[in-house]
């Protein structure tokens, strides 16, 4: 997959330096500025798949690599007071490596006529290299932030499938799941910090019925963090936005869904999620104008932002 593109920005009386462009008096000038994507994305996937005679045991084995190279930077494209104008004139320049490996095997068996177990094994490897200009509009001043990063998880999911009979279906897992940060968690993370990957450990139970006019699913599910990546509300020059690591935190709750078939051309769909989302504890730090320095909070019980307690259609 080939991407390339860029958004185009006026900008009112910039001073030239900034951009690395010096004259022997000083400038100050609007100027249109392009700050470019410009990646590659290639990659392998394959899989093999077991069926016993029986058909009691059904397993799949498979595995995935992939190689990202992303370039991002910015030019000059025209100035108003310059001449000739510094056409396609980089004023920073940074990179983004991403190298993403993993196999699997994913088992399942059926201990008793509607009973049934599954296993799913995972081991993932996933390695980055980050370089990010610290200033790009300081080309005097700037510094080349390199980030390395080498991330090696293993996922794990059991649970038990049941069917009681043709209509009422029974089950229950418990997975951890582990992810690293984005390209942006090191890019908008303060200097000398690196952000943590996420891990969860998710544990889930419910029960749906259907028949040919209803259908009613219940799912409860238990969502416990460590380091889990939350959205703060700001975001970065770019306009994305930046999530910082808080230690340990969950989301609980029960989603329910229902539908049935009122008529031959009438549908009622519905569904409905009630939750708890929750940071058990964390440190917030405040700027004080008055002294510069900040001032910290010690937090129990927060809500976790943009998560809603209740989500229903």
């Amino acid at each position: 997959t080939r991407g390339i593109g860029f958004y185009e920005q006026y900008k009112a009386e910039e001073y030239l330096g900034s951009y690395g462009i010096f004259t022997d008096t000083p400038i100050v000038s609007d100027l249109i500025r392009r700050r470019w994507l410009d990646n590659h994305f290639f990659g392998t996937i394959g899989s093999a798949n077991y069926l016993s005679d029986n058909k009691r045991l059904d397993v799949t084995i498979g595995g995935a690599a992939s190689r990202y190279l992303g370039d991002h930077y910015g030019t000059i494209h025209d100035v108003l007071l310059y001449n000739p104008p510094p056409h396609d004139h980089r004023y920073y320049d940074d990179e983004g490596k991403k190298t993403d490996a993993n196999i699997f095997s994913k088992i399942q068996y059926r201990l008793t006529p509607g009973l049934f177990g599954f296993l799913d094994l995972q081991a993932r490897r996933v390695i980055y290299d980050v370089s990010t200009l610290i200033d790009p509009f300081d080309p005097d001043n700037a510094d080349t932030r390199e980030t390395n990063a080498d991330y090696l998880f293993f996922n794990p999911k059991a649970g038990l499938f049941y069917e009681a009979n043709e209509n009422v279906s029974i089950y229950a897992s418990f997975a951890v799941a582990q992810k690293e940060p984005n390209r942006n968690g090191f890019t908008d993370a303060p200097a000398g910090q690196v952000p943590n990957p996420e891990r969860l450990y998710n544990t889930e139970a419910g029960l749906k019925y259907s028949d040919q006019r209803v259908a009613i699913g219940f799912n409860f599910y238990h969502m416990y963090y460590h380091d889990q990546l939350v959205l703060t509300g700001n975001i970065n020059d770019t306009g994305a936005p930046i999530r910082i690591n808080v230690p340990n935190s969950y989301r609980m709750g029960v989603e329910l869904a229902a539908k049935a078939q009122l008529g031959q051309h009438l549908v009622a769909d519905a569904n409905a999620t009630f939750s708890d989302n929750k940071i058990k504890a964390f440190t917030e730090y405040v700027d004080d104008w008055d002294s510069g320095e900040q001032v910290a909070f010690e937090r129990d019980g927060t809500d976790i932002a943009f998560s809603p307690n209740i989500v229903a259609f």
